[in-house]
């Protein structure tokens, strides 16, 4: 059964990218937002325990980890009733145009181009429609949001016509701390200055939360979280879980269609997804991240509590898109609001939905 929460920040929030940031060797920390979905995740297993302490002894253990069903199903933005969802990086916009004018980029065999392709990866390349000016210089579309009725409409390829930036929900803060012993709290040793750039979800014009729709969990008695770096609290209530409408089938044969990422996805093949019985045409993906995170629980080594990073993971960022060739009914069926991700899937990686597409034969 789907449940969603929605996170409302009190103070300024700080989510770590996966950069290494050590105190007294690198003292600038840019941070990201929204952050990756293992911070939900964890966010959401700590506050069970929190509010179920006489279970943590589990916590980890194979078999009793009371949380070990948890699955988070979506991820998104919400302002106000709209809900918001990264930009499709399948879109362009032209220098100078107006800021809710963008056009969707078209499928090209790779022989129309004078160009190498160094495997069969891939069969086609995408470039700008017809109708937009080849000397026109383009904008990027990073940190750029769509609401749910863009994002239907665009799955629908019918045109945006309005998308917002995400500075116009945030304010950053920067934050100037000093780096303290953790049993002592004092800041004897030299070089502990840092910097952190701090974000917080509210301008004098708009707020903006965080919602997570999950199931294999019951937080009913949760009203705060921490989230994020230096555990700073964030609101919690209810909320319903919605749903992305799929594209119209008109045959059952259809045989082109898009799959757009809501979140990031790891896949062991770096950018490529292997999907059964779905061929990849051409994509539009992002510069890959750096996803880490720790272990909830702490280990005692060298006479101090610690805690043990995750292996690092690249990820294909958010907002990606791949063209692909197989069974557009069976595809919705299969990864329509369900997760592609080839590695740790439950904790949110790889939420995708599919979308129409017109392909040159």
């Amino acid at each position: 059964m789907c449940k969603a929460i929605r996170l409302s920040a009190l103070d300024t929030l700080f989510f770590r990218d996966g950069k290494p940031f050590s105190i007294g060797e690198e003292s600038w920390a840019e941070g990201v937002f929204p952050p990756f979905p293992p911070v939900f995740y964890g966010a959401l297993r700590t506050a069970y325990f929190a509010a179920n302490n006489h279970e943590f002894a589990k916590a980890g253990q194979e078999k009793d980890d009371p949380t070990l069903k948890l699955e988070i199903k979506n991820i998104y933005l919400k302002s106000d009733v709209n809900s918001l969802f990264p930009m499709p990086l399948d879109c362009v916009k032209e220098n100078g145009r107006d800021k809710n004018s963008y056009h969707l980029l078209e499928s090209k065999k790779v022989n129309d181009f004078d160009c190498a392709v160094s495997n069969n990866s891939t069969q086609y390349v995408l470039s700008l429609p017809d109708g937009v000016s080849k000397g026109k210089t383009l904008e990027g579309i990073n940190n750029m949001l769509l609401d749910r009725m863009q994002l239907v409409s665009y799955l629908q390829s019918e045109k945006i016509i309005r998308a917002y930036h995400l500075k116009d929900f945030i304010s950053k803060e920067a934050k100037v701390g000093i780096g303290r012993d953790r049993f002592t709290s004092s800041s004897a040793d030299t070089g502990q200055l840092y910097r952190t750039n701090m974000s917080r979800p509210a301008t004098l014009y708009a707020s903006l939360s965080m919602v997570v729709e999950f199931s294999g969990l019951d937080l009913s008695r949760t009203s705060l979280i921490k989230l994020g770096g230096e555990g700073k609290s964030v609101s919690c209530s209810k909320d319903s879980c919605i749903s992305i409408a799929f594209p119209k089938v008109n045959e059952e044969s259809e045989e082109f269609f898009k799959i757009y990422l809501a979140t990031p996805a790891i896949f062991k093949d770096g950018w490529y997804p292997k999907l059964e019985n779905v061929e990849i045409l051409a994509a539009a993906v992002g510069r890959s991240v750096p996803v880490g995170g720790f272990n909830l629980k702490s280990k005692y080594e060298d006479g101090k509590w610690k805690q043990f990073p995750k292996p690092l993971r690249y990820a294909v960022p958010a907002g990606s898109v791949y063209y692909c060739k197989g069974k557009m009914l069976d595809a919705i069926g299969k990864y329509h609001g369900k997760t592609i991700s080839e590695e740790r899937g439950k904790e949110g990686f790889g939420i995708a939905y599919i979308g129409k597409l017109s392909m040159e034969a």
